[in-house]
């Protein structure tokens, strides 16, 4: 009995550090966690079954709504990229008329989710402001925006991917496949990026690969609760 319950907090503890890898807030004790994760998964021989029994209450998802009837091409694209950096599906859903993102994975991850994307919708409009984007130019600045993030989000998960189990398993993936195998599959689309103004493009890139995407996330979230 005691050997069983020595295993089941075995089991607590490396979920909690994977769940800990995909904190997008804190990439140093992202990368900690994960590389005690697979410490520990390798002297203990742990197994994607053996990690896919977490409590459902673990599991949820959070919503990003906006007053809008469809969702601009160009938030769409960083919903996605956020979704990757957490870890986590994103959905684009309908009720009452209106579009919202909804993010499903770890609770943790969907809040986190959630919050990144509010936090980038506002900054992209206070940069638009700050550079006197014109109203013709929006779009293809937005757009070069979300490619700019793309890119970050990229590098990113290049270096955390590098963290792998000695069986040649990423973390990150071994993680992913959890929320997979509650919610299925994310379905991402693929088209293509078309701007009108390659100017507005390149400047909205280079204020999206600037952007952090660990700074002020914290301090949106405790505006907004």
């Amino acid at each position: 009995m005691a050997q069983k319950m020595n295993h089941e907090k075995l089991l607590t503890r490396v979920r909690n550090l994977l769940d800990m890898a995909g904190d997008a807030s804190s990439p140093n004790e992202a990368a900690i966690a994960a590389r005690r994760a697979r410490a520990l998964i390798d002297k203990h021989q742990l197994t994607d079954l053996d990690l896919q029994k977490p409590e459902e209450n673990l599991f949820g998802n959070s919503d990003m709504t906006f007053a809008q009837t469809k969702s601009p091409k160009w938030l769409g694209r960083i919903a996605v990229q956020i979704a990757y950096l957490n870890d986590c599906n994103v959905k684009l859903k309908m009720q009452h008329g209106f579009a919202f993102y909804s993010f499903e994975g770890f609770l943790t991850d969907t809040e986190t989710s959630k919050y990144m994307l509010i936090y980038l919708n506002v900054i992209c409009d206070r940069i638009c402001k700050v550079h006197k984007i014109k109203r013709a130019q929006s779009n293809s600045f937005r757009l070069g925006f979300a490619q700019g993030v793309q890119e970050q989000v990229t590098a990113i998960l290049a270096e955390r991917n590098k963290l792998k189990t000695t069986n040649g398993t990423s973390l990150v993936v071994a993680k992913k496949s959890l929320v997979e195998s509650h919610f299925g599959k994310m379905q991402v689309g693929h088209s293509r990026t078309n701007f009108a103004d390659s100017a507005a493009y390149s400047a909205g890139r280079e204020a999206g690969k600037s952007t952090s995407l660990n700074r002020q996330v914290g301090k949106a979230q405790r505006r907004l609760t």
